[in-house]
């Protein structure tokens, strides 16, 4: 049954390729419920639906994306006034900051904020104004995202700048066009940035495929880089200790690593060069709804 249907809490969601297969699977999901000895409201059930919305989310037809009621309410949110009401909006925000590259960067001066020793009467200043109203038109724009398909290879673009790491995971359509399906963006701690160059790009190739995990583990995929040493890193001698560590790491992945130009690495350039420090979590990644919305929401079409 966990590959048909995904539940959080009291919500249920079972997702099917065909009608037949939908109309069994719901069947088996009834008797199963019925077993239990629990009860659903006919009201609250919908069959048959192209597309659902499910924790926060529209998923279906092989895409996601918020919830467009609940992006009202974030693109309604008033300039908050104190440490607790920043707080709120970042958790709200922050639930859909993967549909928003550079998330951690334009959240920056917001976040900044909340941290300790603040007061909790916030100064808002223009830098944060112009934070809060990007944040509200990327979400308000329409991100789309697509749902990964496990049956094809996923490809990753990986890239460092001299303070962040940036990386994308993507797949091709039938056409052979690439679409996002998750975009990552750090902040280099200081004692990183004075990494050597070839350090930061593997240390960013590491992070990201240790982030991308529940994607790519024990799957073929393929990297782009445009750091062309890193092709040859289990090849190269004399490497130092980080470096050697990395890439027994990344012995782990069934791989191919493949140099582009950076000019078409344009995406996770530019997110390692807006990293920003990565926000804690509230009600994103490790939110409990998560586990469902990777498990579940990641594979329904």
């Amino acid at each position: 049954m966990e590959s048909f249907a995904v539940a959080y809490i009291d919500d249920i969601c079972v997702f099917s390729q065909t009608w037949e297969d939908h109309m069994s699977q719901v069947k088996q999901v009834l008797d199963r419920l019925r077993k239990a000895g629990l009860t659903v409201k006919a009201e609250k059930c919908k069959v048959g639906m192209a597309e659902v919305s499910y924790l926060g989310h529209r998923v279906g037809s092989g895409c996601l994306k918020p919830e467009p009621a609940k992006v009202e309410v974030i693109r309604d949110w008033p300039a908050p006034q104190t440490k607790k009401q920043v707080q709120a909006f970042i958790g709200m925000a922050g639930y859909y900051r993967r549909f928003v590259p550079h998330f951690s960067a334009i959240a920056g001066p917001i976040t900044e904020l909340c941290k300790k020793g603040k007061p909790d009467k916030v100064i808002w200043t223009e830098q944060c104004q112009e934070a809060f109203r990007a944040l509200k038109e990327a979400l308000v724009s329409g991100p789309v995202l697509a749902n990964p398909d496990f049956d094809k290879p996923f490809v990753v673009f990986t890239d460092a700048s001299d303070t962040g790491l940036g990386a994308v995971l993507m797949q091709e359509d039938e056409k052979g066009e690439r679409h996002p399906i998750v975009y990552l963006s750090k902040k280099l701690l200081p004692r990183e940035q004075s990494y050597a160059a070839i350090e930061k790009e593997c240390l960013a190739m590491v992070w990201a495929l240790k982030k991308l995990e529940p994607y790519l583990f024990g799957r073929h995929f393929t990297v782009y880089t445009d750091h062309s040493p890193l092709t040859w890193l289990h090849q190269m001698k004399g490497a130092n200790a980080k470096l050697l560590r990395w890439s027994l790491l990344l012995q782990d992945y069934d791989m191919d690593v493949v140099h582009v130009k950076g000019s078409a690495n344009l995406t996770a350039d530019a997110l390692s060069r807006r990293g920003d420090p990565e926000l804690p979590q509230v009600t994103g990644q490790s939110d409990p709804a998560q586990f469902s919305l990777e498990g579940g929401i990641g594979v329904m079409q």
